[in-house]
């Protein structure tokens, strides 16, 4: 479907090729610094590309490549063209498997924007059909997060996208945690991403393995910066559980009636369930 755009692609490599020659090296060191052009070409890109893109590849336009390609997807995008865009997007990916941009917003428009847009389609008048159809883009943009992780281990920020999608999409709590924890092991993670664990773990109604987590984190370490959570949303979120769950004031992080500087208004107990009254028979 490519060979169209063959002379689109000559007339780039013409044009650039002069250019190339004086600033490929510095970009080149830069570009495998950063790991986007570590993915050698294979058998399965020579597969999804023609032999034009192909020798474009090999010559150094990678970049150029899959941007072309890219906006290519993109318009297929913009005329709710799936089943067009999707082939469009594995190819990005395989031409730039480090380049994390592509696989997020890939997973989001399969999995987010898609999957909604098959679920309001008007052209189809099943229910069924449509919420078949919403369940497979959603399964799509899992299956596109699995495979943007292989690729980047080292991506605390895949993991995270990926819990996201299976506590918001798939109410698949435990797996949710399970990738939430596996983000928030990463030094680099922000401070959201460990709240994210026991957010996800009460969702689910593990409500005494969301208190633990809570109890972790403010138990943890406060200096460096820890000094910029969200103390007082910690807190709040303990309070709440300790009602919730029934702990003895003894073993509860602040007892009765007491608070911290962080929170100022008192977390209520569950009202007592009043006995009905009993009325006479007639």
């Amino acid at each position: 479907m490519w060979s169209r755009c063959w002379w689109k692609v000559l007339l780039v490599v013409l044009i650039f090729s002069p250019v190339k020659v004086l600033w490929e090296g510095d970009i080149h060191k830069l570009a495998r610094a950063s790991g986007l052009f570590s993915a050698g070409f294979n058998m399965d890109m020579r597969g999804k590309i023609t032999q034009d893109l192909a020798v474009a590849v090999l010559g150094g336009f990678r970049g150029i490549v899959t941007d072309f390609i890219w906006l290519a997807a993109h318009s297929n995008w913009e005329k709710r063209e799936w089943f067009r865009m999707k082939p469009k997007l594995d190819t990005v990916v395989l031409l730039q498997p480090h380049f994390l941009d592509y696989w997020d917003i890939g997973a989001w428009h399969m999995a987010w924007n898609i999957s909604y847009d098959a679920s309001v389609n008007t052209a189809e008048p099943r229910e069924a059909f449509r919420l078949k159809e919403q369940r497979y883009w959603i399964d799509e943009g899992e299956k596109f997060l699995r495979e943007a992780i292989a690729n980047n281990p080292d991506s605390w920020q895949l993991y995270f996208k990926l819990g996201w999608l299976l506590e918001e999409k798939k109410q698949d709590y435990k797996q949710a945690v399970e990738y939430f924890t596996k983000a928030a092991e990463f030094k680099e993670a922000p401070l959201y991403v460990r709240r994210q664990v026991p957010h996800a773990l009460r969702k689910g109604r593990m409500n005494k393995e969301a208190l633990a987590q809570w109890r972790k984190i403010w138990n943890g370490p406060r200096d460096g910066e820890y000094v910029h959570e969200l103390w007082d949303v910690v807190e709040q979120e303990m309070r709440k559980l300790e009602v919730e769950l029934k702990v003895p004031y003894s073993e509860r992080a602040f007892p009765k009636n007491t608070y911290t500087n962080v929170l100022t208004s008192p977390v209520p107990e569950p009202a007592a369930k009043s006995k009905p009254k009993k009325t006479d028979k007639k």
